[in-house]
């Protein structure tokens, strides 16, 4: 019998959370918060966008620049019409 597996991607971001969580209680958290950035400077990112993010296990602008346009919106869950990933990874860009 074949197990269907709910959206992959979600696993896989979920799964990304919870071993920076797990890395957060193993070191203290202080090597996390040395390394990652402020998302929400990111014109058009903020605190839920950021969180978002983070969870997803992108903390830089380095990472975030990384992404492509429809990656952002598959780990945001926002349409087309809703924000411009665009110019957020160019905003990254200039802040790594």
């Amino acid at each position: 019998m074949k197990l269907p597996i709910p959206r992959l991607q979600t696993v896989i971001n979920v799964a990304a959370g919870l071993l920076l969580i797990l890395y957060d209680e193993l070191t203290g958290g202080e090597d996390i918060k040395k390394e990652s950035d402020d998302l929400t400077k990111i014109s058009g990112i903020g605190p839920a966008y950021a969180q978002r993010l983070n969870e997803a296990g992108v903390v830089t602008y380095g990472q975030l620049a990384g992404l492509s346009p429809q990656r952002i919106r598959e780990i945001l869950h926002i349409s087309e019409w809703q924000g411009d990933p665009e110019a957020w990874i160019g905003q990254a860009k200039e802040l790594a």
